[in-house]
């Protein structure tokens, strides 16, 4: 082999891929060494998610008899242009002439550990309907004889008949992905940017808090007033001769009003509290992605939030199994597991060798007791002991699950999806056991110690777009094929045979009520030409190169006309922990809560009562496709709503909503916001990644989204704060979101307690930094209208970089550290929450607030400085900025409501240095002065009349008109 470097791989390269090794670019999967011809690989890296995928070769490279055989093939391989979708991918590959035995070829490729790459054969490459069409110089290996190309109509050299097979996902490796198992060898076909991981690897719109605009707009003011300031000062020098000199001079004096420092401290302050989240040991794990939003967490109005897997665990446990004829519940299994073991030691018998084991004893009894039932249960028991047999074996056999063995040898699942490996652990349990899974073969063990093994003929994973997934088999014994189809009941009732499924909708509606996610089972069973005649169609859909999804989606629909159904389950997914009363905190705090989920109507209503987002008070309104089915409908429904009772939960279904979305969906909104909270059914990714868009922009409130899954993450960044839950699902949603939590029940702790500590801290330390800039430059125009309008600085050098720096900065920053409440009393009384969503805090009303308090300091500390003015100029500057610093200590200790160890030590040592600073800069204070009673009783004075009288009108403020935290402010 030959190494290289990665960034040299080439779209035509034959790479090696060793196990534990990352992919290093887009290939099509040639060969394994693992005789299966398929390997796992993991893409945490790529979508998050952490189970392991199946991939499986290209059928005519792996049966190729030694890899070097790849270099002596004569092929060529067409795929699509470049795109970012990861979930999707069409080629084909033809191989038109296999080798003969031959003499060991050269070396191929190889992919080493230190993350070079070896390519010794280059071959041609190029996208279907794509941008490049041209095709590239043809290399080989030896013979030129492995061709990879664009292009068709193509002949064999030798008049063969040429293989041909499409690719599909289950053939390439994306790049970055790692593989798990085996040694792979793979075509080059997308490097660098055209690869599907830095396609997708584009940064997220960032996004800017409502409390930065706001701190935005301020500044804007800001600049109108340095700019009316400079300009009124002029005016009255009379605009005659350089005025526009001294204005562009006193616009210079007066930029300390222009709050440059004030996004320094809010960086600073933002980054503080992320620390702080993080390091929250009551929630533990969570991480902050996003610095900039932490105070967008004290305002929120808007909460959507998907269900499973963020409300609930995700860990799903088998409830129920309906065969139409019997259910059987979790508690009362016996009888099942006895039917199976009767029937499977009736049709593959233990041998005699084992009859004197204690297992063969036991099933004698069980065999006994149900002979017993079965007398019990009459003519009835042989219809109810083969249709438990049939859907045990569904489950068992229709998924894509796959058993691997830990270091114990223990066999344990591995799978994308939670309900089936539930499914499987169920049937393991009850004594049918998956045993093996590989790309041909399923083994099941059944009661007695008998194999089964069925051949994997085709298989159809399962997507969001068709919710149903289906497996054709060949049982070895008998030679039978069957197709297995499993699904949610609204997409398999209309493929069912009337017969013998008229229960099938009324049972599900009743595991729906219950809380349970529904699964229906059904089968076909087909005749080998039956078969033939759709492997031959099928063939020819997944080789199309133009609208292939459509025809293979065609031909398997046609397969699946007339199911028998086999049964119907029902699996739980638990509400995790302290759930209901973080949904009740967050009402109490205002914050309306809408659920959006794929589940069925009844499904998520019964969650939602579980979970509390409807309250004992609250009634429910239900608009469901079944009775509204035209957009005029879907608006009457909501006019019946919004003049209905306020309090109401409204439940959307996805169709329902898709109409209001499409047709009307400033009205939806508007009537939905009123309800005190909102269900969303059958919700596709886009639906409510639209919802939160729509809501953000019809109402103009802040919008929260929380999810744990791939399909939460248009939601999450839709939203103006994503908040990602790590789950069973993988880290997609924690990845693209904001904040990462580890459960739901953190969101009452992150809003509430840190959400609202930094909005307050935040708000506070703006103002005080635009105080500290309006102080000084109003002193300063006081200064220059005394001294008739001259561009004179009163404070100079050390004094003028010193204010906002080493003397005020560490005791203004140390209000972040400041709690307006105790912790417990937050939560005791979240209704507090809702003082901070009005914006009270910091709104026009408080700005200008602290520009009169700003005005009125300034004022008193200059014309007392002049009032008490004796020989020297100096002295003017000493009394004025020594009573400044000294007020504004004054300003943040009035302020703070918990004070911390810290801000009493950067108020002791600002006052240190302040003192410090005297002795050394000898050219702005007199030593002679400022160590005479005289000074300091100037000083005290001005500081006491500049704020006094402001601490007499808060207090004045706040017995009239107490704020509503007044009364729970003293423990």
């Amino acid at each position: 082999t030959k190494d290289v470097t990665a960034a040299k791989i080439e779209v035509g390269d034959i790479i090696q891929i060793e196990a534990n090794q990352r992919v290093p670019a887009d290939v099509v999967f040639l060969r394994t060494t693992d005789k299966s011809g398929s390997c796992f690989i993991r893409t945490d890296q790529l979508d998050g998610e952490t189970d392991w995928k199946l991939r499986r070769a290209v059928h005519c490279t792996q049966r190729l008899s030694s890899p070097g055989d790849l270099c002596r093939a004569t092929g060529w391989c067409h795929v699509e242009a470049p795109r970012q979708d990861i979930d999707e991918f069409t080629g084909k590959f033809v191989l038109t002439r296999a080798p003969s035995p031959a003499p060991p070829a050269p070396p191929l490729a190889s992919f080493g550990a230190d993350g070079d790459c070896g390519c010794e054969s280059r071959l041609e490459a190029g996208e279907l309907d794509g941008d490049r069409q041209t095709e590239g110089e043809k290399k080989n290996c030896e013979e030129e004889q492995l061709m990879v190309s664009t292009h068709g109509g193509r002949t064999t050299r030798d008049g063969e008949q040429p293989i041909v097979e499409g690719l599909t996902l289950d053939n390439v490796l994306w790049a970055n992905t790692v593989v798990a198992s085996g040694s792979v060898l793979g075509l080059a076909i997308y490097t660098g940017k055209e690869t599907r991981a830095t396609m997708n690897a584009s940064q997220a719109t960032m996004k800017v808090g409502q409390f930065d605009l706001e701190v935005n707009l301020m500044s804007k003011v800001l600049f109108g007033i340095l700019a009316l300031l400079a300009f009124v000062l002029v005016a009255l020098r009379r605009l005659e001769g350089i005025w526009p000199i001294y204005f562009l001079r006193f616009v210079l004096l007066l930029s300390s009003i222009i709050p440059v420092s004030l996004q320094v401290n809010l960086v600073m302050a933002k980054t503080l509290y992320s620390i702080f989240i993080m390091r929250d040991r009551r929630m533990k794990d969570t991480v902050v992605r996003t610095s900039t939003l932490p105070e967008e967490l004290g305002r929120i109005d808007f909460l959507f939030s998907d269900k499973t897997g963020t409300l609930t665990r995700n860990e799903m446990h088998f409830k129920r199994l309906h065969i139409g004829r019997a259910m059987f519940a979790e508690d009362g299994l016996t009888e099942l597991r006895i039917f199976l073991e009767s029937y499977f030691l009736r049709s593959h018998p233990v041998s005699p060798a084992n009859a004197d084991q204690p297992s063969w004893r036991d099933r004698e009894r069980a065999r006994t007791g149900e002979r017993e039932r079965g007398r019990e249960l009459g003519g009835r028991r042989g219809e109810v002991v083969h249709a438990a047999v049939e859907a045990i074996r569904a489950l068992s056999l229709c998924h894509n699950v796959t058993p691997v063995k830990d270091e114990d040898s223990q066999i344990t699942f591995q799978a994308a999806s939670p309900d089936e490996v539930a499914l499987v652990t169920f049937a393991r349990d009850i004594g049918v056991k998956l045993v093996h899974r590989d790309e041909h073969c399923i083994r099941l063990e059944v009661p007695g110690g008998a194999a089964l093994e069925y051949s994997v003929l085709t298989t159809f994973p399962f997507s969001s777009e068709t919710k149903r997934m289906g497996i054709i088999l060949r049982e070895a014994s008998s030679q039978k094929i069957f197709f297995l189809v499993k699904g949610a009941e609204a997409v398999m009732i209309p493929r069912l045979q009337p017969k013998g499924s008229h229960w099938l909708q009324e049972e599900c509606d009743n595991f729906a009520r219950q809380g349970l996610r529904t699964i229906v089972l059904a089968q076909k069973e087909l005749s080998e030409a039956e078969y033939d005649l759709f492997a031959t169609r099928y063939a020819a859909a997944r080789a199309a190169m133009t609208d292939r999804h459509s025809k293979c989606r065609r031909e398997i629909e046609r397969l699946e006309e007339d199911l028998r159904l086999l049964g119907l389950t029902g699996v739980e997914d638990k509400l995790q922990n302290d759930v209901p009363a973080t949904l009740e905190a967050l009402r109490h705090a205002g914050v309306k809560v809408w659920m959006l989920t794929g589940d069925k109507v009844e499904t998520a209503t019964c969650i939602a009562v579980s979970a509390g987002l409807k309250a004992r008070q609250h009634s429910l309104t239900i608009l469901s496709s079944q009775s509204i089915r035209t957009p005029s409908q879907t608006q009457e429904a909501l006019e019946r709503f919004a003049m209905g009772p306020s309090e109401s939960v409204l439940v959307v279904d996805g169709r329902v909503l898709g109409a209001a979305l499409q047709h009307f969906p400033h009205y939806f909104v508007r009537v939905a916001a009123q309800a005190p909270a909102v269900v969303c059914c059958r919700c596709s990714p886009t639906q409510k990644a639209d919802v939160v868009r729509f809501v953000k922009k019809f109402t103009g409130r802040r919008a929260c989204a929380v999810g744990d899954g791939g399909n939460d993450v248009s939601m999450i960044q839709a939203a103006d704060v994503g908040i990602g839950i790590v789950g069973k699902e993988g880290r997609q949603a924690s990845l693209a979101a904001d904040f990462s939590i580890t459960q739901f029940s953190h969101l009452r702790r992150l809003l509430l307690w840190h959400g609202r500590n930094a909005y307050q801290r935040s708000a506070k330390l703006a103002q005080f930094v635009i105080h500290r800039g309006l102080i000084i430059a109003f002193i300063q125009v006081i200064f220059s209208a005394i001294f008739y309008f001259i561009p004179l600085a009163i404070f100079q050098g050390w004094l003028q970089v010193g204010y906002a720096t080493y003397y005020t900065m560490a005791p203004v920053f140390s209000l972040v550290l400041d709690e307006e409440l105790p912790e417990d009393v937050v939560f005791m009384f979240p209704e507090l929450y809702q003082t901070l969503k009005n914006g009270r805090v910091l709104s026009v009303k408080t700005f200008f607030g602290w520009v009169w308090k700003s005005i009125y300091q300034a004022a008193v500390v200059m014309m007392g400085a002049v009032a008490l003015f004796e020989n020297s100029f100096t002295n003017v500057v000493s009394i004025t900025f020594t009573a400044l610093i000294l007020a504004e200590l004054l300003n943040v200790a009035s302020e703070i409501q918990t004070w911390h160890p810290l801000m009493i030590a950067s108020e002791i040592c600002t006052v240190v240095i302040y003192i410090f600073s005297m002795f050394i800069l000898r050219s702005y204070f007199d030593i002679t002065f400022i160590m005479t009673l005289t000074f300091w009783a100037k000083v005290t004075a001005v500081t006491l009349v500049s704020w006094v009288p402001i601490q007499i009108f808060k207090a004045v403020k706040k017995t009239l008109q107490p704020p509503q935290h007044a009364k729970l402010a003293s423990p």
